[in-house]
């Protein structure tokens, strides 16, 4: 009978044993997939930060890009309102021109 006690005393031993390695196996495992997950969340955070960072350039550029086009069209605008200055200003100057010709012609005709 002491032989089938001292057996089964082995084979609790044995089981816990097993158990305890187990055990630690688990908290091992847990631990490195707490840590992974700690590495992705801060993988996960620079990338949002990353993309943050670009969307805000790819603003920028088209923010400057619009503006270039505005002044672009600023400067066209205000070439267009310079040939109309002068178109107006050549039309005013003939019709000063033909009213002086035709107060003249009017002038010689009184004359006659």
């Amino acid at each position: 009978m002491d032989f089938k006690l001292i057996i089964a005393i082995i084979a609790v031993i044995a089981l816990i044993a097993v158990l305890f390695v187990q055990r630690n196996k688990t908290k091992s495992v847990l631990l490195s997939v707490e840590k992974d997950k700690k590495a992705l969340e801060e993988k996960e955070k620079l990338l949002l930060k990353e993309a943050k960072i670009k969307a805000i350039e790819e603003l920028q550029d088209d923010r400057e890009k619009l503006n270039e086009e505005e002044r672009e069209r600023r400067q066209e605008l205000a070439r267009q309102e310079q040939k109309l200055a002068k178109r107006e200003d050549m039309l005013e100057d003939k019709i000063q021109e033909y009213t002086e010709k035709d107060i003249q012609a009017q002038k010689n005709l009184m004359n006659f």
